[in-house]
């Protein structure tokens, strides 16, 4: 199951830096997984969604890592260091595998 954490946009600064003049949000999603056996932890990850909103089209880069732990409150802890750093799907594995 996906549940939506929170989103951000990326800010005009960082836009304005790369030379981009159009937004883009960046959605931060938790998902449970719930193991084949009743007594079973359930397992978190993680998926992040880009939008890019240019020329009248909306753009969408997605990634998702599974399994990343058992412990919802290290999850969320993990989902607000992704939103409040803007990280972006690209960078979604290797900054998880860095965090665990």
């Amino acid at each position: 199951m996906k549940t939506f954490y929170g989103a951000t946009y990326i800010k005009a600064i960082n836009l304005a830096i790369a030379k981009v003049y159009h937004p883009i949000k960046i959605e931060y999603y938790k998902i449970c997984q719930e193991k084949e056996e009743k007594n079973k932890d359930v397992l978190y990850g993680i998926e992040i969604i880009k939008k890019i909103y240019k020329n009248k089209k909306i753009q969408i880069e997605k990634e998702k890592t599974l399994s990343i732990t058992s412990s919802e409150e290290k999850i969320e802890k993990i989902l607000e260091l992704l939103k409040n750093n803007q990280v972006t799907p690209i960078a979604l594995k290797d900054i998880v595998a860095d965090l665990i």
